[in-house]
């Protein structure tokens, strides 16, 4: 991550190099003594461009009786002075005025001071970015001021410059940096309650993406209408820059904003010292830089001062951004300085209480002088003895209220968390929590939770500490002296000062690892008491959290294997289904000679049909027969064995079958009819023949192996299966045939014509048919 954004820094600092040689590029090139923005105003230089009368804003309309973009190529061919047409509010006039080669002063003189601010300001972005490369505020401070950087000068050499190069990408950079500038101010100083808000509904990245559309068209329309009407681009640019402006404006109250409502929201001495450096910093910086410099370049109203100026005022900005980022990071008062405050004044304390008890008691035994009696020193130490722990800790309070309220504040802000952590029971939230609020208080790096057993370097602190142990204490504690070496080593190669094992019922859950402070200050033994103090309540979150997690597991995996249940049945003849649900470990699949009745139906003219249909349009119609026709089989008790294209097989095999089968294949006729009812215009109606036929079959899975691996497959298979197979491909459309085995099990009540026996293709005997209508 360090690498990315210091390639960052170095991208930054390449284009203002970049950006300052193009402007040296224009030495030579003829230059009239004034400035002229891309909507062709003028900003004077020059005193023979003042002398003539030009003003701060003066529209130039025609030069030499050409159009102003073409200045450049008159000015080149002109051999002596060029008459400029000129508009001022309405009013037309000419002026005459010579011109001379743009000299390297001139870009020293108007465009250096952009430059050494934008060198400025990246330098401050990586001085804070160094400080804690691992802290959001950092990294975004740090993007900030190369956007800062880069938009400064591309601002001034868009604006002023002879050929105006960095006009073609201002757009991007302005839009950028404005909306980068409200995402850093919304999210810094850290606001959780705004934070969760903006994560909920993606803010952010919306406004990046907004300012990523917004720039580019801003840029498109300048590059499009530079290349084919130059005109047209004077038209265009006030607009263009009434947008910048009215961004850079808009900022204010959302960044002022953002800051009084964390303030109000966390109502902390130290967040109150950092929002008020803050909004000093948004007046003073930013209102001089807007005032000064951005509204002059576009013409808002004439400069008091050179522009330059305003530019070199905006660097309170980022100075009061990274005062309040870095001073209250690295503010860590030591233990010894509030521990003498703090036993200074109780010694002044006891004396003055000693003094007043021996001027009293004198007072009191008058002629005796009680200062020189034991009994008087014994029975006021005692009393010293009594209230010193009650009194001490009062004065320390009052101290740290007084002269060190940020460590009250920390310490609060410590033991507020720790009560929380109880209530957490997302890893990952209390991962995020611990880590935030301890860099936040501590001003830690490269702070991590470590949950699981600790790494085999550290096993031997972990098992010999039962609290916090740091580098120092491995260095000096004699319990570490035969592995102090290798010890010391685990440490560096984690980054570590401070090891805190997190221990819930003898068992470890994990570690919580600090690195070095900020401030090169060592962890004091408070430090490591309030760490000790947090990791009990961490370690029992962490196992609640664990344990939360594998509940939540569970579930997943129990909704994934309904819902494989679910979509399998769709595919899995229901008789499978209850076998595999009445023995799910050893299912009874084996095959077995049962009775069955099988039945057959194809659609008539399916071939034809599907050389007349799109395929989607055929899957479609097929798919909403299909459906109908297996609410039927469904209510009658049937199975559907497979399908293929215009086809079905049903097996029957419970309780008096062949009626069931008649009846479904009855149903699928009526069905046909109702949705043949519906059918579009063009498409000729669906009809069925059906073939049923009835009697012994093998009954069960079949094994099918080859190189891609083992299949099952459930059927019916035998001579039964395929007379219905038969029967079908015999029946007319809408037709029924039955077999002789199957009609002399209905009964005379179903009526059905007799067409005698019949051959059927592969099979040996004649079949008796029975068709019914």
């Amino acid at each position: 991550m360090t690498s990315r954004f210091t390639l960052l820094v170095a991208g930054s600092a390449a284009l203002l190099v970049v950006l300052f040689g193009l402007l040296l590029a224009d030495v030579g090139k003829p230059f009239p003594g004034f400035f002229l923005t891309a909507d062709y105003r003028i900003v004077p230089v020059d005193d023979a461009a003042r002398a003539t009368g030009l003003g701060f804003g003066d529209r130039v309309v025609a030069v030499a009786e050409r159009s102003p973009s073409r200045l450049q190529e008159t000015l080149r061919v002109s051999t002596g002075a060029v008459r400029y047409t000129i508009d001022r509010a309405g009013r037309s006039f000419t002026v005459e005025l010579g011109s001379r080669p743009f000299t390297a002063a001139d870009v020293l003189r108007h465009f250096t001071g952009y430059f050494i601010v934008s060198a400025i300001l990246l330098a401050v972005g990586g001085l804070v970015f160094a400080q804690n490369p691992l802290a959001r505020p950092n990294q975004n401070f740090l993007l900030y001021m190369c956007l800062w950087a880069v938009g400064n000068a591309f601002t001034a050499e868009g604006t002023l410059g002879i050929t105006k190069y960095a006009s073609f990408v201002l757009g991007v950079v302005a839009v950028l940096l404005s909306v980068h500038g409200w995402v850093f101010f919304l999210t810094y100083p850290v606001n959780p309650v705004r934070q969760e808000w903006l994560d909920r509904h993606r803010v952010i990245s919306r406004l990046y993406a907004a300012a990523a559309v917004g720039g580019t068209c801003a840029t498109l329309t300048f590059v499009v209408c530079r290349a084919v009407s130059p005109d047209r681009l004077a038209a265009v640019y006030p607009y263009a820059l009434g947008v910048l402006v009215f961004l850079a404006l808009v900022s204010f109250p959302i960044k002022v904003v953002a800051l009084l409502d964390t303030r109000r929201r966390a109502a902390s001495p130290l967040v109150n010292q950092q929002t008020t450096v803050l909004l000093l910093g948004i007046a003073l910086g930013l209102g001089l830089w807007l005032a000064l410099m951005l509204l002059p370049l576009v013409q808002a109203y004439e400069p008091r001062v050179d522009p330059q100026v305003g530019s070199a005022f905006v660097l309170l900005y980022p100075l009061a951004i990274a005062y309040a980022t870095v001073r209250y990071r690295l503010f860590d008062t030591t233990v010894v300085i509030r521990r003498s405050v703090v036993y200074t004044a109780l010694a002044g304390m006891i004396a003055a209480s000693y003094a007043l008890a021996i001027a009293v008691a004198n007072m009191v035994l008058v002629h005796a002088d009680v200062s020189r009696s034991p009994w008087f020193s014994a029975l006021f130490m005692f009393g010293v003895a009594l209230a010193f722990q009650p009194l001490r800790g009062r004065v320390q309070r009052l101290v740290d209220r007084t002269f060190f309220r940020e460590r009250q504040d920390y310490v609060r802000t410590l033991q507020a968390l720790a009560r929380s952590m109880t209530s957490i029971l997302d890893l990952d939230e209390l991962t995020r929590r611990l880590t935030t609020t301890i860099e936040s208080v501590m001003h830690a790096q490269n702070l991590r939770l470590l949950v699981g057993p600790a790494p085999p370097a550290l096993a031997a602190v972990v098992a010999t500490a039962q609290g916090a142990v740091s580098r120092y204490q491995v260095a000096a504690d004699p319990r570490f002296a035969e592995r102090a070496g290798q010890l010391l080593g685990a440490y560096t190669a984690l980054s570590a000062e401070v090891v805190v094992p997190l221990r819930f019922q003898d068992e470890l859950r994990g570690m919580l690892v600090l690195g070095p402070k900020l401030s090169d200050a060592a962890y004091t033994a408070e430090d490591l008491a309030l760490l000790e103090t947090l990791a009990d309540q961490a370690a029992v979150a962490v196992a609640n959290a664990e344990a939360h997690r594998q509940v939540v597991d569970y579930a997943r995996e129990l909704e994934r294997s309904l819902l494989i249940r679910t979509n399998l049945a769709k595919f899995v003849p229901d008789r499978v289904r209850q076998l595999i649900e009445a023995s799910p470990e050893k299912p009874s699949l084996e095959k077995r000679e049962t009775d069955v009745t099988v039945v057959f139906a194809d659609i008539s003219g399916y071939t034809k049909l599907s050389a007349r249909l799109a395929p989607a349009e055929l899957d479609a119609i097929v798919e909403r027969y299909f459906g109908a026709f297996l609410d039927e089989i469904v209510k009658h008790g049937g199975d559907v064995n497979e399908t293929a294209g215009d086809g079905l097989m049903v097996i029957f095999h419970e309780g008096d079958h062949p009626r069931a089968a008649v009846g479904a294949a009855h149903g699928i006729h009526r069905r046909a009819a109702e949705l043949n009812a519906g059918l579009p215009s063009g498409i000729e109606p669906l009809r069925m023949h059906i073939g049923i036929n009835t009697g012994p079959a093998t009954l069960g899975a079949t094994k099918i192996e080859g190189r891609a691996g083992t299949r099952w497959t459930y059927t019916a298979s035998g001579l039964t299966t395929n007379v219905a197979a038969r029967l079908a491909a015999a029946a007319q459309g809408g037709e029924i045939v039955v077999s002789h085995s199957t009609f002399a099990r209905l009964g005379s009540a179903i009526p059905a014509d007799d067409l005698g026996e019949r051959e059927l293709k592969n099979v040996d005997h004649p079949v008796r048919l029975f068709p019914m209508l």
